[in-house]
């Protein structure tokens, strides 16, 4: 699972820094659709991660912030 989330999260940084290089309106919203949809894969690790038994409970507090942050 860490491996995924690693990949997820570092995808996310990639994702959004080609967002800005955008070539015009209808690019932007192309792009920055990616970034969101690796924003929601991390979202889904971290919540398995919340359930395993085999992983520590520290990363509640992610999860409620990142909960928080994609509702808005």
């Amino acid at each position: 699972m860490a491996a995924q989330i690693f990949k997820s999260v570092t995808s996310k940084g990639v994702r959004t820094r080609e967002v800005q290089n955008a070539e015009s309106k209808r690019d932007f919203i192309d792009k920055f659709k990616i970034p969101v949809k690796e924003a929601d894969a991390v979202e889904y690790w971290l919540k398995l991660c919340k359930a395993s038994e085999f992983y520590p409970k520290q990363n509640k507090e992610i999860v409620k912030e990142l909960t928080l942050n994609h509702d808005n």
